[in-house]
């Protein structure tokens, strides 16, 4: 009998190969269906089996992580536990007695160090800062001390942004952001320099050369906005996630995203060559492209249960202090380094009246002429007076410094041997007894009689300080 020849499976469906197969080997049809079906269902079945056995472990995993998220939250909250709660009293006695000496040391207390750091360099939020956290206070001492129930407490008024106490003050909150974005924006944007020569000779004719000076300095302008609306936006980071603000943090992209398109559509302007230069051409573009940039804060702000400012404070005190000085260090470069690049400043004369102005430079070459002389009165003072004690023991000091400044009714009281609150005849009667004693005419000896005389000189000073009182 011939052999079948075998026919190719290629392209088939498994079905169809099983009963190719079986014909080929002399199998019906039947049996080998009913092998194939059987082979899918065992393969089915095993799916199934390791399909429920991976989701198990992926629940069990799931679970596992919970429990550890858990572990670490109730670990932090013991640790936190152990920090010393704040008061609101002791809040409001830093906010009242040290504005003018450091304004942010209320919300330092209180384990807000940006909001802090932010208020010191820019005087209290020029004032107003300070005045709308007066109403906020007890909210940041409440955020401070994250008391049971209180993240929850937190998260709704963040959501609830249409409460009487938020629409009070929004006004006060906003025009605080506000004022606060275009202060550092424009220490940003004049860090960028200007090319004032350039601009100076672009304005006295219009060829090639002046031109091209009149581009170098759009293209400085343009820079130096970009460069003022990022310091703007990371400003307004910080002032709209703590002014008035807990448990929120604020999105990078939307605030990204609305500078730039705040830049795209405020372009700076810019002299034409010809006209007289002006230094402050990006100034209204910045004060409008805050208010953009505000609104990106806006779309961006989200919650941050985690963020308690009682981890702030764990820290190390000293540690803190330092960054607020490198902060305030940083920030007062970024403005001198901006008035020397940009800045001028005009000297009028009281008798003449006669105006002088001096660039940035010239400027600060004299207020440091002027630090380094008084820097040096200050040291040939020291000297002086280290030198006038330098014999001295430190008691000596200390008695000449009491006498300095004790009240001379003490002094006068001694001399005459009575007390402080003796009686006018109490104290004449002394004076008659003492001047009796060491009156020069009573003394027989001569070598004392200049003794004699000093002594009758203090006695009568004595009677007429006390007669005085």
């Amino acid at each position: 009998m011939p052999t079948r020849a075998s026919s190719p499976s290629f392209g088939l469906s498994p079905a169809a190969a099983a009963l190719a197969a079986s014909a080929s080997n002399g199998t019906s049809a039947e049996e080998a269906a009913s092998a194939f079906f059987k082979q899918t269902h065992d393969e089915l079945v095993m799916a199934e089996r390791e399909h429920s056995e991976i989701s198990e472990r992926v629940l069990r995993l799931k679970l596992q992580l919970e429990r550890a998220k858990h572990s670490v939250d109730e670990a932090s909250d013991a640790a936190l536990a152990t920090v010393r709660p704040c008061r609101v009293l002791t809040a409001y006695a830093l906010w009242f007695f040290l504005p003018f000496v450091w304004p942010g040391a209320y919300l330092f207390y209180v384990g807000r160090d940006a909001q802090a750091l932010l208020h010191t360099v820019s005087f209290g939020g020029f004032g107003l800062g300070w005045l709308v956290d007066a109403f906020y206070i007890p909210q940041y001492v409440a955020d401070h001390n994250d008391e049971p129930g209180y993240r929850e407490l937190a998260a709704r008024r963040l959501r609830r942004w249409w409460s009487p106490a938020a629409l009070a003050l929004a006004p006060l909150t906003l025009l605080l952001q506000w004022a606060l974005g275009t202060y550092v924006g424009l220490v940003g944007a004049y860090l960028v320099p200007r090319p004032a020569a350039a601009a100076a000779a672009a304005a006295a004719a219009e060829d090639a050369a002046d031109a091209r000076a009149w581009l170098d300095r759009s293209s400085a302008t343009t820079l130096g906005m970009v460069t003022g609306m990022l310091a703007a936006a990371l400003a307004l980071h910080v002032a709209s996630t703590h002014v008035g603000r807990s448990r929120c943090t604020c999105r990078w992209w939307p605030l990204l995203g609305w500078t730039a398109a705040a830049v795209a559509l405020l372009r700076p302007t810019v002299d034409a060559p010809g006209d007289k230069p002006d230094d402050t051409s990006c100034f209204p573009q910045l004060l409008i492209g805050v208010l953009g940039i505000m609104l990106g804060v806006a779309f961006g702000r989200v919650e941050a249960p985690n963020r308690a400012p009682k981890r702030v404070t764990r820290r190390r005190t000293s540690a803190r202090l330092l960054v607020q000085l490198v902060g305030v260090g940083a920030f007062t470069s970024a403005c001198l380094g901006a008035f020397y690049l940009n800045g001028s400043y005009t000297y009028t004369d009281m008798d003449s009246g006669d105006k002088v102005t001096f660039t940035g430079p010239e400027a600060l070459a004299a207020a440091w002429r002027n630090v380094r002389l008084f820097s040096g009165e200050v040291s040939e003072g020291v000297g002086r007076l280290r030198a006038q004690y330098e014999a001295k023991s430190y008691a000596d000091i200390f008695l000449e410094l009491r006498e300095a400044f004790r009240d001379p009714s003490y002094e006068a009281a001694e001399v005459l041997g009575v007390t402080v609150d003796a009686t006018p005849q109490q104290v004449s009667k002394a004076y008659r007894k003492l001047a009796q004693q060491h009156h020069p005419d009573k003394v027989a000896d001569p070598a004392q009689h200049d003794a004699a005389k000093a002594m009758m000189t203090k006695i009568n000073w004595a009677k007429e300080v006390l007669q005085k009182r």
